[in-house]
């Protein structure tokens, strides 16, 4: 059990195998797993805090090592970058004044590995006479005088990346409590459909799992869901305003509306558009790095990478796991081409119609008659059944 904790807790830098490994167990633990997703929900809500507050979050280190009067330690680039960002700094220290304390902790780490690297320089017998302070204004000018500094520089550098951390720790406690969600998971073989808080609705195909806040966003606010793992195919209400976020351990994609099914694996996702737009990239990709999709184009995201190309894709073979049949602007011809080899029947069109373009969702469940009766419908033709696992689309009289 302590190997399966500590497998939660590093679970987004295990290898694909272990991970699958985990979830395996963790459907006996059903209490480990909601720590899980959890847990990835603090680590995401940890980056998007520090990245809108402390953008470059060395210059955090930078203004530490100033206020403690440490300035010589700066290079004169880092006093030119410190300068111009410390308004900024300091509107994040007033607003959050927890990130004070972090300040604190950075400075006293400073301190602290000052007094080991002095205790290790005096161990391995260094040059007494070169003092700590000269050493370290050396080393963090990057100009280092011998190996002693150019160890000390990247001890130090060790040493800052753990302050970093030490930020991102204290700054679980400087975000507000996350609204009410509610994580729902599939078996395999299952679907559910999910009508969420803004309208949109979400259909999941087993083995998946799937988070989203209990309550709608503002009149401005975004909506933002998790797919930890699985299969979930969106139709989002359209909007004009309010942003639909979907987020996987190595993607997001944003939308104001429209149908598009989202495949996520521990180190991929794919992404499939049906209709509407959609702007796809990394897990908070610059946006310069994100692509936009238009219907009938799929693309897959790898983690730490840029999405591929978009390719365009057969809709009904490529999200064939939503359990539904998805034309756009589709040709009456090629929809009865594709129920006929569906249900295992013929199904004939009047020429006047074969070119006409349909757009539909139906479920791949529902009575051929159905889907037909709906299809003409749209066209204003009719259905006939001449015989048996014979229809025909015609052209009312």
């Amino acid at each position: 059990m302590d190997s399966l904790f500590e497998a939660v807790l590093f679970y987004d830098d295990l290898p694909d195998e272990r991970q699958t490994a985990v979830r395996e167990q963790l459907a006996d633990h059903p209490d480990l797993r909601d720590t899980l997703v959890h847990w990835m929900q603090v680590r995401a809500a940890i980056r998007r805090k520090l990245e809108a507050d402390v953008p470059d979050r060395q210059l955090l280190v930078l203004y530490a090592l100033d206020d403690a009067g440490h300035t010589d330690f700066l290079t004169s680039e880092e006093q030119s970058a410190l300068r111009e960002a410390r308004p900024a700094l300091e509107s994040a220290l007033d607003t959050h004044p927890g990130l004070r304390d972090v300040v604190a902790r950075i400075q006293q780490e400073q301190a602290d590995f000052d007094a080991v690297w002095e205790a290790q320089v005096s161990a391995s017998g260094s040059d007494a006479s070169v003092s700590e302070d000269a050493l370290a204004d050396e080393a963090l000018r990057h100009d280092p005088p011998a190996q002693a500094a150019d160890d000390y520089s990247w001890a130090w550098r060790l040493a800052a990346g753990t302050m970093l951390l030490l930020i991102a720790v204290a700054v679980v406690f400087l975000i507000p409590d996350s609204p009410s969600t509610t994580t729902i998971d599939i078996a395999e073989g299952e679907t559910e459909v999910i009508t969420l808080p803004d309208g949109s609705s979400a259909r999941l195909q087993g083995v998946t799992r799937f988070t989203y806040p209990d309550e709608a966003p503002g009149d401005n606010d975004s909506y933002t869901v998790s797919i930890q793992t699985g299969k979930v195919f969106f139709d989002v209400t359209p909007r004009s305003e309010q942003t639909f976020v979907v987020e996987t351990p190595t993607a997001e994609a944003e939308v104001l509306g429209t149908q598009f099914g989202v495949d996520t694996a521990p180190h991929h996702t794919d992404i499939t558009l049906a209709e509407g737009a959609l702007r796809v990239g990394g897990l908070r990709a610059p946006e310069a790095e994100r692509l936009e999709l238009t219907p009938g184009q799929t693309t897959r995201i790898a983690r730490d990478e840029a999405p591929t190309p978009p390719e365009a894709a057969d809709l009904n073979d490529t999200l064939a796991w939503t359990g539904l049949f998805l034309f756009q602007q589709t040709t009456v011809q090629r929809i009865a081409d594709e129920l006929s080899t569906a249900y295992g029947i013929t199904i004939t069109v009047d020429e006047t119609l074969a070119e006409e373009p349909v757009t539909g969702t139906f479920e791949r469940e529902q009575p051929v008659e159905e889907v037909l009766n709906a299809v003409a419908s749209t066209l204003g033709a009719q259905v006939e059944h001449p015989e048996s696992d014979t229809y025909r689309l015609q052209v009312r009289p």
